[in-house]
């Protein structure tokens, strides 16, 4: 029978020599340190980390366009219906407010992906 070459094999052939993954804990989220789960004493700053963009804070620009249909922004004094009123307003009773449409065209959305203390990371080596 033929040796049989594993994924995992092919793999580990491609990567450098001590090429490994390591798993870490997120310490501080601003600035970013990462604490080895192995070694306590081994501290990873941003300086020496290279962290792809998806796991920071950034904004990106965004169209964002709505036809038919509702918009409904909760501010938490709605009762069922979505109706409310307005504190301070006289005679603003009760009543919700509808958006047939609208169309933002290159406004600015912040994701809040980054890393946070205490999650799990796991960093090559």
């Amino acid at each position: 029978m033929e040796d049989q070459t594993s994924l995992k094999q092919m793999i580990q052939s491609m990567s450098p020599d001590g090429a490994g993954v390591v798993e870490g804990a997120v310490t501080n989220a601003a600035p970013l340190e990462i604490t080895l789960t192995n070694d306590a004493k081994m501290i990873l700053s941003a300086n020496s980390l290279i962290v792809p963009e998806h796991l920071t804070d950034h904004e990106i620009e965004a169209d964002i366009m709505m036809d038919d249909g509702a918009l409904y922004a909760p501010t938490g004094a709605e009762d069922e219906e979505g109706e409310h009123e307005h504190p301070g307003i006289e005679k603003s009773g009760k009543h919700a407010h509808e958006l047939k449409g609208f169309q933002l065209t290159g406004g600015k959305i912040i994701l809040h992906t980054g890393l946070k203390a205490g999650e799990i990371v796991y960093l090559l080596s």
